[in-house]
Formats: structure tokens, sequence, C-alpha cells
């Protein structure tokens, strides 16, 4: 059929609908949205125009039909009633608009349509995928099976990352199985059990008592330590010499519990240089912390690896010397190191503007090795200096040439000797972290009223008579599948054990059947076939959920007798929502809550493009990742501990800060470096949009981008992605000559017809987060503060109209916007949660229940909790 006669086709049947008005309720809903479309949408989204490559020709030409077959296309008519209910369609500017009632009419009878379940030959049948554990998953379930949840080493760390659907990492299509990854499983296996094996094993602890110097450094030094006295820290962590390594301790010769006590004071916290040289917010306590490395590392003793565990943070009273104590668990090989991790970065530069502002302070140190002729010389003459340092190489050559001494390293040489480090300090007077002494014990024999003693332990110390060894392997391998395993299923794990146990001792062939265990698809694999869940697999469903770790002993029992399928009398799965109850409830909800917010939220992007050291000292100076991280998480665990309304993602009045991350919302009252509760007064910060998480991880490290930050809101809040371009364009490149800011360019880039109708939707969000900068500082205007003093600044323009024709002059009035679109907060809140739990994308009897909730949801909306109960009890999650 050419495009001719299907254009004389739709009119004809276009033609043949009524002019559609609210009163037509004798039409059925088929006909009846078809007409709306006819009446408000065809002129552009027809067989001659199709505006942003959208056509409503099949929908309106099934008016006709049964409601089955009319709604057959859901994934059509749920983006026609998504962008209803965004008020962006008819656009603001079309010349014929429905009425509010019109409006709601269409948006209520296509809710009801879509939240039907599909007939079953209104789809293709979509067949079961295999879902693996992501990594994660995998690295939480070894723990918790082997005891092992305190493990600093992370066997997993050479997995290739799980493929990312929708940035989600439980989705099953994606989790597939490589050749490489299997034998990653098998070398993690085997280092879960060497940690497991080696745990078991009686150990006498040890008594360390260290005395300075704890790190006998040979660059770098300071000048004010004192042998047998004290030792200090003075830098941060990541700079060369940043750790203190407690060498005479050496390296941990078995894994366990070690008590560690350091005896330290935090000295001239208030220091009497600029605060800009030193970068370190004199209102902040000084911090100390206990570092594990792993003693294979490279630069494993005095700066920063990938191996690094921060065991213990201690806030470090000004002058006054007290004991800090914490018991910690360290692995085997591991050593142990102190760190400043709030001190002073970039020493190098520090030092060098030190001379320039507060030359008095350094005398011996300029007097003995900063010449005249270096940069850092405070009378530096940059017409001179150059040809004194000419004169001072070429007579070195001289002296080489005559076999006399001479210094072969340059102009630079003797600023950076170990000496001139040690003037240098023993003249300085900013923050330094005193250690003046460190004592530790262990490991230390476990405490059974403390913890749990693992009940496979008898399988790793050797304890087991021979005839019980294979009935806990057993016992074992059904705790992992989640289920009793069948005779069937355990036979080949039978055979593999008596078999090497004949050529092998019986803890060796213990060993093999466990690593078999843990590469097995039984444990790899969560259980799918279509049809209901039985009561292990919700048991498994549930806990993977919730607390991203296997099922524990309640559950299990619970799913032996029947129970978590069982409904009351109401109708409900009572047992399974009282278990939500109970997980959530759980220290480990805290998993569920991170791995949400990384997949959700896209922060697993943050951290990946860091702002400039030098442009934003105070991202890792003050450890602000880290709060902004913990801000975002603290967050969701109140919305769900609280049960609070879905509105409160949008624009809640409270939030979770520390002193640092206080200082950058330009919150007052904030002290200290610990997470609390705050009330917000400004409308700048309410709700996820104001957290310098999102706002960091939208960013790319140098500048913003409106673009990326508006299709975050569509996709991430809203649930309403904008397309991505058609993949048979190349995309344009408008012609942005003679524009001077992002506004100008996106508004001559919407000049491009292509980009013209997503960019409508996109820019005006990113336009009101432009009052953010890179690191989630709010900004008057764009550039350095250098540019501001200078004048030659360019002002943010946060101010936007959305598609619907609704206004705002700043990202407070687009809150207040956004408020009205909660329910399409809510319902996509819903689909990312289902998504989380079942691993399953684009399934159409999903994204019926996920209307079902919202469509029966209380008039003022769920709560977060409660939502996530109506989840647990849906038939998507039960299927």
């Amino acid at each position: 059929m050419n495009k001719l006669t299907i254009a004389i086709t739709v009119a004809f049947l276009v033609a043949s609908l009524p002019s559609w008005t609210l009163a037509d309720t004798n039409l059925d809903h088929a006909a009846q949205a078809a007409a709306f479309l006819n009446k408000f949408c065809i002129d552009c989204h027809g067989p001659e125009l199709q505006e942003a490559d959208r056509s409503f020709s099949s929908l309106v030409s099934s008016a006709n039909e049964s409601n089955v077959v009319a709604f057959r296309n859901r994934e059509a008519w749920r983006e026609v009633l998504d962008r209803m209910n965004l008020g962006d369609m008819p656009p603001e500017d079309a010349d014929d608009q429905p009425s509010a009632q019109q409006r709601l009419a269409v948006i209520e009878l296509l809710t009801t349509e879509l939240s039907r379940k599909p007939a079953p030959d209104e789809h293709e049948s979509h067949a079961v995928a295999l879902r693996r554990l992501n990594r994660t998953e995998y690295d939480h379930s070894v723990r918790r099976l082997l005891g092992l949840e305190q493990m600093l080493d992370d066997p997993t760390v050479s997995f290739p990352p799980d493929e990312l659907a929708e940035g989600f990492t439980t989705v099953g299509q994606r989790l597939v199985i490589s050749d490489f990854l299997m034998s990653k499983y098998l070398e993690a296996a085997n280092a879960y059990l060497d940690a497991a094996f080696e745990k078991a094993k009686p150990v006498e602890p040890k008594i360390f008592a260290l005395k300075a110097p704890y790190d006998p450094r040979h660059d770098q030094s300071d000048g004010q330590d004192r042998e047998g006295e004290y030792q200090h820290l003075n830098e941060r962590p990541s700079d060369h010499g940043g750790m203190l390594w407690l060498k005479e301790f050496g390296v941990a010769s078995a894994a366990g519990h070690y008590r560690i006590r350091v005896h330290a004071s935090a000295i001239n916290r208030n220091h009497p240089y600029l605060d800009r040289i030193i970068s370190v917010p004199k209102e902040d306590p000084l911090l100390l912390a206990i570092v594990a490395t792993d003693a294979t590392a490279i630069n494993k003793h005095r700066t920063t690896n990938s191996t690094d565990v921060t065991l213990k943070s201690f806030e470090v009273r000004d002058d006054d010397p007290q004991w800090y104590e914490a018991k910690v668990w360290v692995d085997k090989g591991y050593c142990l190191r102190l760190a400043y991790p709030n001190g002073p970065s970039r020493v190098k530069y520090m030092r060098h503007q030190l001379m320039s502002n507060h030359r008095d302070s350094f005398p011996n140190f300029i007097g003995k090795y900063v010449h005249v002729f270096h940069t850092m010389h405070p009378d530096y003459d940059k017409g001179k200096g150059p040809v004194l340092a000419e004169e001072f190489l070429q007579e070195q050559e001289r002296l080489k040439q005559a076999g006399k001494p001479y210094d072969a390293f340059g102009v630079d040489h003797s600023i950076h000797i170990p000496k001139a480090w040690a003037t240098f300090y023993s003249e300085y007077q900013g923050p330094r972290v005193r250690v003046s002494g460190v004592e530790i014990e262990g490991p230390l024999p476990s405490d059974a009223g403390a913890e749990a003693a693992n009940p496979y332990e008898a399988l790793f110390n050797g304890s087991l008579r021979g005839d019980e060894v294979l009935p806990a392997i057993r016992r074992f391998a059904s705790l992992a599948a989640g289920r009793p395993v069948d005779d069937k299923s355990f036979a080949m794990i039978a055979e593999l054990f008596k078999t090497k146990q004949t050529v092998m001792s019986t803890t060796e062939a213990t060993r093999l059947a466990l690593k078999t265990i843990l590469c097995g698809p039984d444990f790899i694999y969560h259980r799918t076939r279509s049809g209901p869940l039985d009561d292990y697999e919700l048991a498994r469903r549930l806990a993977y959920f919730l607390t991203q770790s296997p099922p524990d002993n309640r559950l299990i029992r619970l799913a032996a007798k029947g129970e978590l399928s069982r409904f009351s009398e109401s109708g409900e799965p009572s047992r399974l929502k009282v278990e939500t109850q109970r997980l959530l409830s759980l220290p480990e909800h805290q998993n569920f809550v991170e791995a949400f917010a990384n997949s959700w939220l896209k922060l697993s992007k943050l951290g990946k493009m860091p702002p400039d050291l030098t442009e934003h000292p105070e991202y890792f100076n003050e450890q602000l990742e880290s709060a902004m991280r913990s801000e975002t998480s603290k967050y969701l665990e109140e919305a769900i501990a609280k049960n609070r309304p879905v509105r409160w993602l949008v624009d809640g009045d409270q939030t979770f800060l520390n002193a640092p991350l206080a200082r950058l919302y330009e919150v007052p009252g904030v002290q200290g470096l610990q997470m609390r509760q705050v009330k917000l007064t400004s409308s700048l910060r309410g709700g996820l949009l104001g957290h310098a998480s999102i706002l960091t991880a939208s960013a790319n490290g140098i500048d913003t981008s409106p673009v990326v930050r508006g299709v975050w809101v569509l996709e991430c809040l809203l649930g309403t992605p904008p397309s991505p371009p058609p993949p048979d364009i190349e995309p344009l490149e408008p012609d942005t000559r003679g524009s001077t800011t992002i506004r100008e360019q996106l508004s001559k880039h919407r000049e491009v017809v292509s980009c013209r109708h997503c960019h409508q939707r996109i820019d005006p969000l990113g336009f009101a987060l432009e009052s953010f900068d890179e690191i989630g500082r709010f900004r008057t205007h764009y550039g350095s503060q250098e540019e501001w003093r200078n004048e030659s600044w360019i002002p943010v323009d946060s101010s936007g109209q959305l598609p619907s024709g609704e206004s705002f002059a700043d990202i407070s009035e687009l809150r207040k916007l956004l408020v009205e679109k909660v329910p399409l907060v809510q319902r996509n809140l819903v689909s990312k949660l289902l998504v989380q739990a079942t691993g399953r994308l684009d399934d159409p009897n999903d994204a019926a229940d996920v209307l079902a909730i919202c469509r029966d949801s209380p008039a003022d909306g769920f709560g977060i909790r409660d939502l996530i109960l109506e989840i647990v009890c849906s038939d998507a999650f039960r299927r």
C-alpha cells in the first residue's frame, strides 16, 4: 500500500469519526480516544505531517475496532498518556486546545484501558530471560554464606562491568555469562574460600606498642617530629607522604578483629596563614583515619591506592592528646597506615604560596634552600631570574668539567631534598595531626555474644566427622540455592566430593565441592520460569530486592511452610507484607537504597568525571563527594522509614548535611563532619533537584549542560525520556556563530527542524538547573571568581517556559510546577522499583500493573514505603 493510499484511508476514517466532545459518553473508549486525536493531534501527527517523527494515524484507524484491538499498540498510547499528563500535548501554541475537562476525561479513559492486563493474543509471547546475580549481588551473597561480611578484599573487582539497561544492573537480558566471566567466578570463589578457611584457623593474638617514628621517612620529613615522642601527619593521603605507615606492625599475619588505639591531638587548626593557601576550613575538626591496604599494592606505604579501606575515622581534639580506639577487621596480608583525610593538598603548591605571602615565617628555609633565581623565592625577578638560573646551570657544568662537586639536578633540586622539607616543616605552623602513641592487639578471639557464629564454620576448620561432611555440604548447597536441593541436583556434587576424596584430603575435597556450588547455576542464577513464583522464589526475589543478599533463615522457614504466597481474607499476601516491613528495618536495606539510587538517579556516574582540583579544591579537601552521596542515600532512607509522600522527592523541606556540604549550600549553623538532618529555609534546595550529588553527576567536571540536566529530569524524575535521534539521520550541527551564551546556542539549535520538538521539552528544565555549577554550588553568573571581579562574567538566566505554556523565573518556581506532575513521578518510581525487583524491562503486563497501582492510589498519593508494599503485593512482583 503506497503513501497516497494510506493517506486516503486515514482521511476517510478520520472523516467518519465524530467531532469529539465531553458529552460523547455513548462512544466506547477506543472511539473516544481516537476522536480526541482526530480533533487535536492528527494535523501534526498524521499522514502528511509527523512532527518529532510521530504519527498517530494507526491509532486513529483502529477506532472502529474493539477496545482490545484498538489499544494493542500500548507503547504508543502510553506515550500519548505521558504527554497529556505533562500538559505539553497539544502544545501551547496549537490553534485548537481541549478544555481541562476534555483532557482529564481522556487521561482517565487511557489510564483505565492501559491498566488492564493484555489479552494473551494482544502481544507477542515474552520469553523469560535467564537472570544471573550481578556483581554486587554475587559479592554480598558469598560474603553472607561464608560469614565474610567484614572482609576487606573484593574478589569481584576484576569482573567485567555489568551491562546497563536504562541505568540498571538487574535486567536479565543484559546479564549474560561469558567464558571470561566464568573464569572470574572461579578465581573469586577461590579467594572467598581462602578467606573462609583462613578465618577458621585458631590464632594467637599479638600485642604491638609502637613509638615514633612509626614511619622512618626519607623524604618530606617533618622537622617538628621527635623520636620516641611523636610524629606528624600534615597533608592529605593523596599527596606523596600523606600516609603514616605503621612499619613495625608490618603485615597482618592472620585475618580477624584487631583493637587499635592511637594517642593523638590536633595541632594548629587555627593557623596564621591565609585560608585560600591552606584550603582547610578552620571551623572543621581535624580527622585521623586508620587505613588498611593490600601489602602487595604499588605505593602501598605513603600514598593512596585502589585497595585502601578506611577502617575508622576520628575527629581529633585540639591540643589535647587523647586515646582513640577502634575494633576493626583486618584481612591477612594487609598493612596498616594512619591518615589525615581532610588535610592540606598539593603541598608543593601550598609551600610556593606560603613563600610569597608569609615570607617572614620561613627565614631558614628561604635562606638555606631557595635560590633567588627560583620562582618560589619572594624576591624572584621575572626579568633577572631566568638569567641567574642559566648562570647557575653554567656554573654547575663548569664544576662538572673540572671534576669538582656540582649540583646535577638543576634549579629545583635544593628545595626538594629531605633536609629542605624538614626545615620547611620545622617553621610551618599550619594544621597537622600529632601521633604520640599506637597500640595494636590482634587477631582477637571471637566474641560469641557479639557476632553469630557461621553455621558452616565446621566445614572450614575440619572438625566434622567423615560421615557429617556430605550432609553439611548439602545444607550449604540448599542455603546457596535458597531452597532444598533435590537428590538429582546434589548427585553431581556428591559424586565429585567422593571421587576427589580418594586422591586428596577431606578438607581439599570439601573446598572443591563448595567452589562448585558457588559457581553453579542454582546459586548464580535466579530461578526464572513463566507463571507465578513459588514460595522459595518469592523469598529469593524479596531478599535480593530489599537487601541485595540471599534470603535469611526466617524467609526460608516461611517459604517451606508456604506462608509467603498465602493470602489473607482481605485478598492480600499479608505475610509478604510483614516480611517486607521487616527487611526494610534491617541495616542491610541500605544496600538496596544505594543500588537503587545508583541506577534510578544515575549516581553511579558520581566521581567518574570529578571537577578540576585547582578550580574546586574543596571538593577534594573537604571530601564533598562522600557527603553528597551520603545526603541522597539518607534522604531516600528517611523517605522509606517515615513513609514520606512521593511529593517529598520533588519539594521536601529537609535534607542531610555536614559542615562542608552546608558551606557549599550556604546553609548556616551546621557544624562537624557527621551528617545530620537539617530543616531548609530556602526553596533552592528542596527535593532531589537540589542535591549536589545529582547536579555533579549530571555535569562533566568542567562545566554544565542544560541539555544533559534537562534529559535527566525527563528521564529519571518524570519517566518521560525524550526520543533518541533517528538512527539513520546524522546529528546536525546548527550554526551557532554569533551566540555568546548557552541559551543563545540552544535557541539556534532549536531552529533546526529535527531538533526543535525534543529541545522544547528538554531545554527549559535544564535552564532552571543552570543556577547550579558543576559541583552543585548556587550561582548567579557564569565564570570564575576572577572573572566576576573583572566584571567579564555572564549572568545566569534560569527562566523558561514549558511546552504546556507554564512559565517560571527560577528553580524555585519550576519546582512548584513539578509538584503538579507528582503523579508522573509516582508512576516512574513504581516502574523503576519493579525493574530493580524483577529484572524485567518493557513487559506489557508490568506496565499495566504500574498504572493499576497508581490509579488506585489515595487522592494525595502513596507514601514511599506504602508504594514498596504495593509493589511487593502486585501480580508483577509475584510472577
